[in-house]
């Protein structure tokens, strides 16, 4: 085996569930960038909750990020590539959730915005509270899809829509225009169609020269299959999705068993 690059997803494979990082896996990261491995963060979440991360992690890579709605350069702050929602589709889809009193984000490239009564707003605004290091989210309340900026929106996420809801959802004029895939269990991500993490690793293939052929990716949910079958070495988490599982060249343990930095370890720091 020769691996020289490793692609991460984070909520239930790099994250315990705490949505946090150990002290193991900060320290296995470590050691695989000091023999030369490169890391790659690749996650549904939007850019602007990843940065803390990113920090800590001193990542040195760009980030997927909005399920590959965007690639982001942590070392300049630099968006290296944007795939928008259509306009037709995200006002479409903005009119239906905010009718529907659906808890309901959408990731621009400045702003988390969030319908009114968004239960996941509030979490996030409780997360802002308790931080003292600047890493806060900048949210934003929206009455209408006129106060989103048009062509910077690259990710919508639902909140325990019900699968009535998310039929309508598909049944949309413009939903063509749309991806929607499970990010977690009660969480429904919405991209512009062909958006995805696997076309997130294509780009980085052809800029950056990230070797598929040499990648190591984990992943647990279904939002990560396309990057997984993208690579050779794909290692899906203990808690995974079973879909996920069987696609995978090999099955940690948990997230909360520190299942990467267990896989990283028996695969490649034995080099």
């Amino acid at each position: 085996m020769k691996i020289s690059w490793c692609v991460c997803d984070l909520d239930g494979s790099l994250l315990n569930n705490q949505g946090e990082l150990t002290e193991e896996t900060v320290q296995v990261l470590r050691e695989i960038r000091e023999n030369g491995v490169r890391l790659v963060l690749a996650t549904g979440r939007s850019h602007l909750f990843v940065k803390k991360i990113a920090a800590r992690l001193e990542v040195m890579e760009p980030v997927i990020a909005c399920n590959g709605g965007l690639v982001w350069q942590p070392k300049t702050d630099q968006i290296l590539q944007r795939r928008a929602i259509p306009e037709a589709a995200l006002n479409e889809l903005v009119a239906y959730c905010l009718e529907q009193r659906l808890d309901m984000l959408v990731y621009g490239d400045k702003h988390i915005y969030h319908t009114p009564w968004s239960d996941r707003a509030e979490k996030y605004r409780l997360y802002n509270e308790r931080q003292t290091d600047g890493f806060t989210l900048p949210l934003q309340s929206i009455a209408s899809a006129a106060e989103l900026p048009q062509g910077k929106c690259m990710k919508a996420f639902l909140w325990e829509a019900s699968p009535e809801m998310l039929a309508a959802i598909r049944s949309f004029k413009t939903a063509g225009q749309l991806t929607l895939v499970q990010s977690m269990a009660g969480a429904t991500d919405i991209m512009a169609t062909g958006v995805s993490k696997g076309d997130g690793l294509t780009f980085l293939a052809e800029t950056i020269g990230l070797n598929l052929a040499e990648t190591v990716a984990f992943g647990d949910n279904y939002n990560d299959i396309s990057m997984l079958k993208q690579v050779r070495y794909s290692i899906a988490m203990g808690n995974g999705e079973a879909e996920v599982k069987a696609i995978a060249w090999q099955v940690t343990d948990s997230n909360e068993e520190n299942g990467v930095a267990k896989a990283l370890r028996k695969y490649v720091l034995v080099q």
